[in-house]
């Protein structure tokens, strides 16, 4: 998918990637914005080969120590939840309407908005499959109906 925080992707340092069926090259994959070729692909990355940058150990562990100290601080770190469940769009971040639409705190049983970051959807127990959904389509159409802004899931759903 192209993960990628804070000015950095994955295209930014993956060398290529070996499939079921193949390897592929950096510049085969079509690395975009949380996408590659592979979003909606059958094939399935067993590998990948990746050129990290040499540097100073102490500042290198300093950067990567600040970086988790913003995740930790702005983020729901303690609660179980598949990331970011939604893509920034052109012109706003999904966090900041699902915050403007007051969904912080919003809950369907035990999935609910992270109150710590709005763009996390957390489990605070057993919340199921079934759950999650709701919670998602709950949060697409109160946006839309509040901004008339659409929200896209940044995470795969596999059924």
């Amino acid at each position: 998918m192209n993960a990628g925080a804070y000015g950095g992707e994955i295209k930014d340092v993956i060398v290529g990637v070996k499939t079921d069926k193949q390897y592929y090259e950096n510049e085969e994959c079509d690395f975009g914005y949380r996408n590659s070729k592979f979003s909606n692909s059958k094939e399935c990355i067993l590998k990948g080969y990746f050129q990290l940058q040499k540097g100073d150990k102490s500042i290198i562990q300093m950067k990567m120590d600040d970086l988790l100290q913003k995740r930790m601080d702005k983020q729901p770190l303690d609660k179980y939840s598949a990331g970011s469940t939604f893509k920034r769009g052109t012109d706003f971040y999904a966090s900041q309407l699902i915050s403007d639409c007051e969904l912080k705190g919003y809950r369907v049983n035990d999935a609910s908005v992270s109150t710590k970051h709005a763009g996390f959807l957390i489990n605070d127990g057993n919340a199921s499959y079934t759950e999650f959904m709701q919670l998602i389509e709950d949060v697409q159409r109160i946006v839309y109906d509040k901004t008339n802004k659409k929200l896209e899931c940044e995470v795969k759903i596999i059924k």
